[in-house]
């Protein structure tokens, strides 16, 4: 049996320039869509019949994050902002874990929107696209690192 232990989710945090601001009212968040992308290497001599691929870039993917609108939360106002600026502005994030580990990226808002119903309180919802490498910090150093990769040769 393993030391690994789960952690919940409660006292996460996402925060918005440079990490100063943390968006208040989130409820979830949640990173998708990271992939890397293939090249066809296949050869017209090869021996056998199956296709060959190797890895070219790689896509970070995007967090879409959504939660109880305050309208006078300065992290919400600067995702909104964002959203509102131009569709090439990154901004820098950080997601913060309970454990005290850290994703730090850069990001373009992508979408921003509100849910007004009769009887909830209203609900904002984005979608922030991830531009370039997380970096990952630790929470057991101080040390961080990249989740960039070599290719292999």
């Amino acid at each position: 049996m393993s030391d690994l232990t789960p952690i919940l989710g409660k006292k996460s945090t996402l925060s918005v320039g440079a990490g100063t601001t943390v968006i208040n009212g989130i409820k979830h968040i949640a990173h998708s869509g990271n992939k890397v992308d293939t090249e066809d290497v296949s050869e017209l001599n090869d021996e056998t019949i199956d296709r060959e691929f190797m890895g070219t870039l790689r896509d970070n993917g995007s967090i879409s994050i959504d939660g109880n609108y305050y309208p006078s939360d300065a992290g919400q106002q600067q995702v909104a902002a964002a959203y509102g600026a131009a569709s090439s502005v990154r901004v820098p994030f950080v997601v913060t874990y309970p454990d005290g580990s850290a994703d730090k990226f850069v990001g373009i808002v992508t979408s921003w929107s509100t849910d007004l119903q009769n009887d909830k309180y209203i609900q904002f919802k984005a979608e922030i696209k991830i531009s370039g490498a997380i970096t990952s910090t630790s929470s057991a150093s101080t040390t961080s690192t990249t989740t960039t990769t070599t290719a292999a040769a």
